[in-house]
């Protein structure tokens, strides 16, 4: 298996890879330069980095640990929810789509263990795309994909925006989960498109960056909405927002039973895929 940085053979096994990719692409999207274009740069900034996709063992190990603790805060949310106990059962699913995004960048192994430490959600998941490309494609995106990563990079250091997060209105959230369904649509008829072209070319299924995307759309979405909650729901001497403030009427405490459904699906998903590989 190929490991970062190990050298020539490992550059020849991606550049054969991303060749037979770019082929597969090709026959599944024939009129389409833009994508064409953009497995183009994603290549050449993988390859020039040196930059592998494959996850070590150590970190295939604590991927699946990290799904199955996101499983586990899953149902602690609802368990909590339908006692009423509103700003932990938020908590629990911030801590939920954190795992499961740390689980995602160390099973593809576009991070390393000791880059996926804190309380860092989104910001995580967006490293993994800067450091693999993937911004790329992101950024060369529609208008409502680049508004979003916006969204995500902007309250970092802004207090008034990430309040105005963690306060989204209920119909916003659903606005958004609305664009996750929509979104996955897309990622997997891209992906069953995908499928064809790789047994055509390469005899076997595509790999896990391919396989794992409509999830990891999931996963941004949810992890922008919820990664203010981290500390909000915890610490009752923050005058702005408190746990006092996650009472029925919040935004993301009314959906929280439509949002955990999708992270249900993204989390069983990456399970699947990662135990299977």
């Amino acid at each position: 298996m190929c490991i970062m940085n190990e050298g020539r053979d490992c550059m020849n096994e991606k550049t054969d890879w991303f060749k037979k990719t770019k082929i597969a692409i090709k026959q599944a999207f024939p009129d389409d330069k833009i994508i064409a274009d953009n497995i183009d740069n994603i290549g050449e900034f993988i390859l020039a980095k040196k930059i592998a996709w494959q996850a070590d063992e150590k970190a295939k190990k604590l991927c699946i640990d990290f799904l199955e603790e996101a499983d586990r805060d899953v149902k602690s949310c609802k368990v909590l929810y339908s006692k009423k106990i509103y700003s932990h059962s938020v908590y629990h699913f911030q801590q939920a789509v954190e795992k499961a995004m740390k689980a995602y960048c160390l099973g593809l192994g576009i991070l390393k263990i000791e880059e996926v430490t804190g309380h860092d959600t989104p910001y995580v998941l967006l490293k993994g795309f800067e450091k693999t490309g993937l911004m790329v494609i992101l950024k060369s995106s529609d208008i409502k994909t680049q508004s979003f990563l916006d969204k995500a990079w902007e309250p970092k250091s802004d207090l008034e925006k990430r309040l105005g997060i963690a306060k989204m209105p209920y119909e916003q959230i659903i606005h958004e989960l609305d664009a996750i369904e929509s979104d996955k649509r897309q990622i997997e008829q891209l992906i069953r498109s995908l499928l064809t072209g790789f047994l055509k070319v390469n005899k076997k299924t595509p790999p896990l960056e391919i396989t794992t995307l409509a999830a990891m759309g999931s996963l941004y979405r949810l992890g922008v909405m919820s990664f203010p909650h981290e500390a909000f729901t915890r610490y009752p001497d923050n005058e702005r927002m408190a746990p006092r403030d996650y009472t029925r009427e919040l935004g993301i405490v009314k959906a929280i039973p439509k949002m955990t459904g999708f992270l249900v699906n993204a989390i069983r998903d990456l399970t699947q895929a990662f135990r299977a590989s």
